[in-house]
């Protein structure tokens, strides 16, 4: 009978005008993304992704510069945005912890308030939903770390001496590049939250079961041998970032970084519909 009503529910979707979904899906995420700027919980994230790493860049102004020119300048800026990443925007000390705390009640926050029947109420498909609250919290995250990422980097290369403009027209293709490969990497963390979010019917219960599920993540990824920490998200920037920073050293005998970024897509799109269909079987018991 479960099966049943999932299936139905696709057959459904296959004959909704592609248009009209986005076009929900788009109002729903602008929603989310103004109702994140608005909240206390946000600034605290500006403290953490944006106060903190600018603050620590600039501290580094006051050390001195021993060797200068693009080659070193390219390593100094590839190293330290590496470095960033996995060390503040996919930390699990706080760089989850922060997502999961502005994610984890989107959808469950909705049930707990009585909100979500507003949408029960409107022709609105519960995917529409998920993926509005995904890219609503996308576009969050994005404002805040990938600005922060870019002036990191070019930072780091005017301060190490690389040769202008050729070095920072050059390396322009390559930021971008990393800079989409950590929206991917946020989504992840994003979809899980979302899909937590789908369980439960109190806030409380979604982010204290998100933060567990990212520790058991975290925990068992580090146990995974070094050539296939397929469940740490810094393993996935080892990996991939030194195909495109050529500078940086690859880990050894890692799989092919395209075959791994299509994986962590397939990853954020599984997360979405299997929350989409869980929200579907909730409301009709």
């Amino acid at each position: 009978m479960t099966f049943t009503r999932a299936t139905s529910y696709f057959q459904n979707i296959s004959v909704r005008p592609i248009i009209t979904s986005l076009r929900n899906i788009h109002i729903i995420s602008l929603d989310v993304f103004f109702s994140n700027i608005r909240e206390k919980k946000f600034w605290l994230a500006i403290l953490y992704y944006v106060v903190v790493p600018l603050g620590s860049m600039l501290g580094g102004f006051f050390i001195p510069v021993i060797q200068n020119g693009t080659g070193i300048a390219l390593y100094q800026a590839q190293f330290s945005t590496t470095s960033m990443i996995t060390g503040t925007f996919l930390s699990f000390f706080l760089g989850q912890i922060l997502i999961a705390l502005l994610t984890a009640d989107q959808i469950a926050g909705d049930i707990e308030r009585g909100t979500f029947t507003l949408f029960r109420s409107k022709p609105i498909y519960e995917f529409e939903v998920v993926f509005g609250k995904y890219f609503g919290m996308l576009y969050t995250l994005s404002i805040l770390s990938v600005p922060v990422l870019i002036i990191n980097y070019y930072t780091q290369m005017f301060r190490f001496g690389a040769f202008w403009p050729d070095a920072f027209i050059h390396s322009l293709d390559e930021i971008i590049a990393v800079a989409v490969i950590l929206v991917v990497l946020l989504g992840a963390v994003i979809g899980l939250a979302l899909l937590t979010s789908s369980v439960f019917s109190k806030s409380l219960h979604s982010i204290i079961t998100t933060l567990l599920l990212l520790f058991l993540v975290d925990f068992f990824g580090n146990l995974l041998p070094s050539n296939s920490k397929y469940l740490s998200l810094s393993w996935y920037v080892d990996v991939i970032y030194p195909k495109i920073f050529y500078n940086l050293e690859p880990v050894k005998n890692s799989p092919d970084p395209l075959m791994l970024f299509f994986l962590l897509i397939g990853v954020n799109l599984l997360f979405l519909v299997v929350a989409s269909i869980i929200l579907r079987l909730r409301e009709n018991p």
